[in-house]
This record gives structure tokens, C-alpha cells and sequence, in this order.
């Protein structure tokens, strides 16, 4: 699926910088909660620097942000999937859950991005057509890493969703859909 990641060119020892903004992209599963953290760059370009992945819910899925990043006093810029803010039996929406966390910016649209689109936002920022990689990602973010390395088409021509590896791609998708997307105006800057 993310034919344009090449691990010697979009993989890098990245470093938490403690004046930008975190960016975090999330998928809501129930026990596969899954989140890709990035900063932004000053020339545009974004690093991913951290994931988790395998969290039970919203709420453990921000404690453990919280653990990572709790010191810290930065905002925190969420990217989740649209369909989760819609209410649920518990009358209590995974994006609200997001926002009684504190710091956290729910950016959503009323729905996700066509899939084809996402994947392609992310193969752009993994290198374009001029072979500009405009996403790197630290080693330490092993499951997302597998997951470009080895997620494929099913027999539909869409993402596998068997092999346990899209929601942290997914995840990175959201993310880079709403700060890179292919449809967002951003193609003149790569």
C-alpha cells in the first residue's frame, strides 16, 4: 500500500522538540487503540517521533500520552477518525473524550478522507514526484514502521484489514491527511 517508503530514506533518529506542537494521529479500535505522534517542521515536513498502539480505549489511549508527554505543557493537536464522534450507548463520543483530556485541539472533519486519497497523502509525503520525502519516522515506532513496510491490497484493491497493521497506518493517515492532504492545497510545496 505505501509503495513510496523506503526505510533507508524515511526512517531517522528524531528528537522531541520541546518548542513545537504535537500532532497526533489516531484510530479508534477497542484494544487497538493507535496513535502516531509527529512534530512539525519548520521547512514543512513532519517527523513522527513516537506511536502507541494496543491501548483498550480513548481514555488509555490518553493516559499513555499523558505518561509520554505529561511534563510537558505544549498543545497537543488531535487527528482522529471522524467517525468516532458521533455518540455512542454511553451518550459520550471518543472526540469528547479527547477534549475533557485538557490540551488537546480535536481537528476532524464530518468524515474521513476517501481512502485511495489518504494513502495517497502519505505516499506524497513519503517522497513526491520531484523525490522529495517530506515524512520521516524515528525507528522507535516499530509497529507503524512494519505496518508500511507490509500492509497490502486485498482482493478488492483496498488495505488489508486482516493483518492487524492498518490502525497505526491508519492513524498516520488521518494525521497527514489534515495537515498534508492531497486535496488541501499542499502539492505546490513539495
Amino acid at each position: 500500500v505505501y509503495s513510496q517508503y523506503d526505510e533507508n530514506l524515511n526512517q531517522a533518529s528524531l528528537k522531541f522538540n520541546l518548542n513545537e506542537c504535537l500532532h497526533i494521529g489516531i484510530d479508534f479500535n477497542i484494544g487497538k487503540m493507535s496513535g502516531c505522534i509527529a512534530q512539525e517542521q519548520p521547512n514543512g515536513s513532519i517527523h513522527v517521533i513516537d506511536e502507541i498502539y494496543g491501548c483498550r480505549d480513548t481514555r488509555a489511549l490518553c493516559d499513555e500520552i499523558h505518561a509520554k508527554f505529561g511534563e510537558w505543557d505544549g498543545y497537543i493537536y488531535a487527528y482522529p477518525d471522524a467517525t468516532n464522534g458521533r455518540k455512542t450507548s454511553s451518550d459520550t463520543t471518543d472526540h469528547q473524550i479527547l477534549r475533557e483530556y485538557g490540551n488537546f485541539d480535536v481537528v476532524t472533519e464530518d468524515s474521513n478522507p476517501g481512502i485511495q486519497d489518504r494513502v495517497n497523502s502519505v505516499n506524497k509525503m513519503l517522497c513526491n514526484y520531484n523525490q522529495y520525502r517530506a515524512l520521516l519516522i524515528d525507528p522507535r515506532c516499530e509497529v507503524l514502521l512494519n505496518g508500511l513496510e507490509t500492509q497490502a491490497y486485498d482482493k478488492n484493491n483496498l488495505p488489508d484489514k486482516d493483518s492487524d497493521v492498518d490502525h497505526i497506518c491508519d492513524a498516520l493517515g488521518y494525521l497527514i491527511w489534515r495537515m498534508r492532504g492531497i486535496r488541501k492545497g499542499y502539492d505546490e510545496v513539495y
